[in-house]
């Protein structure tokens, strides 16, 4: 039995699923490049203001909690996103022929759609890697979910839940663990409390790290460019503009 931990950042936000849907970008496409996936960002702050940056990470305690139960000897990666769960695992996989794999996910999504498609041929992305893993290994899928994470069309062989303590994470001897950021799904002012939950203990077991990960994203630039906006809008409003939600 291979042990697989995938660990999402996303699952930790304080937002709600109606605040994610209401003050995120559309993020039906990850491939969306990264400038203007900051321009994105930025407009939303800029429109939402303190909506956004009232939304921060908790239990941090579980966070680290989470850290301190893999073993020094697992192999780990960190990445921007999701999709390398599905490729880290799978070279982890190659070595152990046969063997079934008990995976803990844990995400606000559940990674799997289009898995009742009579034709499975979507390339893997964030959205579906866990279908496209699920397809190709046998053994034990289990997803940590928010409370009111979106659970149709789920596969029935993904048990869910929402209770921590069922998770077993520090009862599980993890053998490979994969932990991205989500950045279309993850407000980029919390890429400074990413970067200190995860870098010292990357650096510490020698993670295998994505470049630029632990850069954040809510630079100066970003700041610069929140404030042009915010003043568009505000200017809007004052000649009475009516501001269109989305």
């Amino acid at each position: 039995m291979v042990n697989c931990l995938s660990i999402d950042w996303d699952y930790f936000l304080t937002a709600t699923a109606t605040e994610r849907v209401t003050y995120f970008p559309d993020g039906s496409n990850e491939d969306i490049p990264p400038k203007i996936q900051q321009h994105a960002w930025a407009v939303r702050y800029g429109r939402y203001g303190h909506h956004l940056t009232d939304i921060t990470v908790q239990p941090i305690e579980l966070i680290k909690e989470i850290i301190k139960a893999i073993p020094p000897y697992a192999m780990v990666g960190i990445s921007e996103s999701h999709k390398d769960s599905y490729y880290f695992f799978k070279e982890r996989l190659r070595y152990c022929k046969n063997e079934e794999v008990n995976l803990l996910h844990i995400d606000h999504h559940s990674d799997t759609r289009g898995w009742f498609n009579d034709s499975f041929i979507e390339r893997i992305d964030c959205g579906n890697w866990l279908a496209h893993f699920m397809r190709s290994y046998h053994g034990t899928f289990r997803w940590l979910c928010n409370t009111d994470s979106d659970v149709g069309g789920c596969p029935n062989n993904l048990e869910r839940f929402t209770e921590i303590e069922n998770a077993r994470i520090s009862e599980t001897d993890w053998d490979v663990v994969h932990i991205c950021r989500s950045d279309l799904w993850s407000p980029p002012h919390l890429d400074t409390q990413f970067t200190s939950l995860f870098k010292s203990y990357a650096e510490d077991f020698g993670a295998t790290v994505e470049d630029g990960i632990w850069e954040s994203r809510f630079n100066k630039e970003m700041q610069n460019d929140i404030a042009q906006i915010k003043e568009r809008y505000d200017d809007m409003e004052e000649q009475g503009i009516e501001i269109r939600r989305g």
